[in-house]
């Protein structure tokens, strides 16, 4: 294997193909080999290709775990709350299910991103009015105004969200593709 490795670093074609016959015998010959032929820039990349190894995973701090369950939580008190007040539950998910999700995401990315003040009481201004103006409209049946509202407003939140996951800079045009 190792004269094979040695006459093929010009032929990659040919070290794949003696990669895949056997893996293990390959990597054992080449990694004997390498400190012989690491100039070679094929050696190189089949030196990382074959000892690359993955950092761990991070799985974030006790605080973050502690966030993750309380916001959990808050956001199963909100999706609960038509059987604490006894109230009619549909009604109650048609007009608030955007209540229930985003503004727990919005805390999470505002936690994240440490916007200014003045972004995080806009944002909070915004879903107030929000949450105050969906839970006003009259209770009148097949109306197409409390149809198109419920509609649109899980839409407009999810905007209001996209501006608190780009943080402190809109113009940053990465951030807003990443969204």
């Amino acid at each position: 294997m190792r004269e094979e490795i040695l006459s093929n670093l010009d032929n990659p074609r040919q070290l794949e193909k003696l990669y895949r016959e056997n893996r293990r015998s390959f990597k054992r010959e080449f990694n004997l080999i390498y400190p012989e032929i690491s100039a070679h820039k094929t050696a190189s990349i089949w030196n990382e290709r074959l000892n690359y190894e993955q950092g761990d995973i991070s799985w974030g701090t006790g605080a973050d775990l502690t966030f993750t369950v309380v916001a959990a939580f808050i956001a199963g008190i909100l999706a609960e709350i038509p059987k604490i007040i006894n109230a009619v539950s549909f009604d109650y998910y048609q007009r608030n299910v955007a209540f229930i999700v985003f503004p727990v995401l919005m805390v999470y990315f505002i936690r994240k991103e440490k916007p200014e003040f003045k972004k995080i009481l806009g944002v909070t201004i915004i879903l107030l009015v929000s949450a105050v103006y969906i839970n006003l409209l009259p209770n009148i049946p097949k109306s197409n105004t409390t149809i198109l509202t419920c509609v649109h407003l899980p839409l407009f939140l999810w905007m209001v969200l996209g501006f608190v996951y780009v943080g402190k800079n809109i113009r940053i045009y990465q951030k807003r593709l990443d969204y």
